[in-house]
């Protein structure tokens, strides 16, 4: 008896063979396609993958920190809620304040630095121009987008930005600098501090005003600045304290020319009670 479904059975086999021995089926194993399909989704380009897919990418997390997860149990409470975004928001501002090493080799150390302070909301001065800040009045940047000669950076301005330390390695060998003003910067540290004294040898105004996060040990940093004149540290607790303002002393032991403000308390050698100074503190102050 004829049998329909051995017919479309032994009909389906024949095809598929003959696909398969023609190569252009796209399920044959032996294709590059097919390889590609069955290719696991941590193994893929993170030019394929979107961002949004790249949050649940397993490959970049601590076999810790995912043992950690899926042991604390969910939280939904506003604070905790908030927590997260603050940490997800923070990792994603350094991951944009980054160091571009293609714009860098492409623009110099002066454009290149030029755009990435503009980037995080800053303002740049160079040689012979105006102050620059991120748009003008028709909403375009006005850095070149490629390399030009005469664009000599002499001051830097990041005052109120949230800029952290992986965004300053784009400021690198500025020889011609002198004035760097980073006031209210809530991220800025010694580590910050040290590396700005690293990379701009010709400072001479020194703005840290409202930085929290310094301390009394950060300003051995400046030491590499033989051109230092101005320093001001006002509105940071740390130096409002006879700690503070001994470091301070040394320092200016070292820079006799250095003028040191926003220190309001200084240490009378007589005593061991802490004499106040009117915005600044110099050798003849106490």
């Amino acid at each position: 008896m004829f049998s329909s479904r051995k017919f479309c059975g032994k009909l389906t086999t024949v095809c598929f063979r003959a696909n398969m021995s023609s190569g252009k089926n796209n399920l044959d194993p032996r294709t590059e396609k097919f390889k590609k399909l069955v290719t696991p989704w941590e193994y893929w380009d993170d030019t394929k993958r979107s961002r949004g897919f790249q949050l649940f990418d397993i490959s970049k997390i601590g076999s810790a920190d995912i043992l950690k997860m899926l042991q604390t149990p969910i939280d939904l409470r506003t604070e905790k809620i908030r927590s997260w975004w603050m940490r997800r928001n923070h990792a994603s501002q350094v991951r944009d304040q980054s160091y571009d090493a293609d714009r860098h080799e492409a623009l110099g150390g002066d454009l290149s630095a030029g755009h990435a302070v503009l980037g995080v909301g800053g303002s740049v001065l160079y040689r012979g121009k105006p102050w620059i800040s991120k748009i003008n009045s028709n909403n375009t940047l006005e850095l070149p987008t490629h390399f030009e000669e005469g664009w000599i950076m002499e001051a830097i301005d990041v005052s109120d930005c949230s800029i952290h330390f992986e965004g300053l390695f784009n400021i690198q060998k500025l020889n011609n600098v002198h004035s760097f003003a980073a006031k209210n910067c809530s991220y800025f540290d010694n580590w910050c501090l040290d590396h700005i004294c690293s990379e701009l040898l010709a400072l001479k105004k020194l703005d840290l005003s409202g930085c929290t996060l310094l301390t009394p040990g950060g300003l051995s940093a400046l030491i590499r600045l033989p051109n230092i004149e101005s320093l001001n540290l006002s509105n940071i607790p740390a130096f409002q304290t006879k700690e503070g303002a001994l470091a301070c002393l040394l320092l200016n032991d070292y820079f006799p020319q250095l003028e040191v403000l926003g220190v309001v308390g200084a240490i009378d050698p007589s005593s061991d009670d802490t004499v106040n100074i009117d915005g600044e503190l110099s050798k003849t102050s106490v």
